[in-house]
């Protein structure tokens, strides 16, 4: 990325999969005894230096590139502690990837990457680090979305680069535009039992511009795409197109007896109604 980008470029890491713990290598840095790792799809656990990238390596590549801006984004297990350990777990196991005990004599990892203990360092501040939750011994659950697996961070996030966590409508996301969107998606999303955390803590730097300049709009009703389950169409949206759930759609209308529900693309309810109003 670093030789197609220029300096001041920003570079948009995301990483959604499994993390693990290996014991503390050079540079022994962690109070715990242990290192993080994300864990990729060619991992060996005969030979647990490869196919895994840790803590101290992602924070020796950040560093080196102290003249792009960062954001990574990372929706694993273990991904509170990626690029600055926890000092106060909260107790809660969770396996996650495993934990592998590192041998001296184990080869390298290829290729050989620069490392920088994370313990005794400050955060980058060129760094904005958004991870799945906010204690690393919290557990990572992935949820159904049009009735499909995934990470909750992941999803919304995507919803944050569509524009939609632009509050201010001003073409750039901000670290604090980015926090109070995720959390509040993933929180409701999640039945709070999910936390995001954004390092450093939300300011109002901008860290992503946005491709295009993002204005109000009124939607127009004549495009909006519709799932209707055990209730009627709604009156006054005429033509509207009709898909079923496994479809991208704009409103979602769900009967429950007298009342019907409305749900927006991301799972949000934004109103009820009653059942008779939408009988043709």
């Amino acid at each position: 990325m670093l030789k197609q980008a220029e300096p001041g470029d920003t570079l948009i890491l995301s990483f959604s999969g499994h993390g693990g713990q290996q014991s503390d290598t050079p540079p022994l840095d962690e109070k715990d005894g242990k290192d993080e790792t994300l864990i990729f799809h060619d991992f060996d656990p005969r030979q647990p230096t490869q196919g895994r990238i840790t803590d101290d390596e992602l924070y020796g590549m950040f560093k080196e590139a102290s003249a792009y801006q960062i954001l990574f984004v990372a929706d694993s297990c273990h991904s509170s502690g990626m690029v600055r350990s926890m000092k106060k777990p909260s107790g809660r196991f969770r396996n996650g990837g495993g934990f592998w005990n590192i041998k001296p004599e184990a080869p390298p990892s290829l290729p050989i990457l620069p490392t920088q203990g994370d313990e005794s360092n400050k955060p980058l501040s060129h760094v904005t680090l958004i991870t799945a939750v906010n204690s690393d011994s919290l557990k990572v659950s992935e949820t159904t979305i049009n009735n499909k697996q995934h990470g909750a961070l992941s999803w919304f996030f995507a919803k944050a680069l569509s524009g939609q966590a632009d509050g201010n409508r001003n073409g750039f996301l901000e670290r604090s535009e980015l926090d109070d969107f995720l959390q509040e998606k993933i929180r409701d999303k999640m039945n709070n039992l999910q936390e995001p955390k954004l390092r450093p803590r939300a300011d109002m730097q901008p860290v992503i511009k946005l491709p295009y300049q993002l204005q109000p709009q009124r939607p127009n009703i004549s495009k909006v795409a519709i799932v209707v389950e055990n209730t009627s169409a709604p009156r006054g949206l005429n033509p509207v197109h009709f898909v079923n759930a496994n479809q991208t759609f704009d409103l979602r209308f769900m009967g429950q007896g007298e009342q019907t529900d409305v749900f927006n693309n991301t799972g949000d309810k934004v109103t009820t109604l009653p059942s008779f109003a939408l009988k043709p």
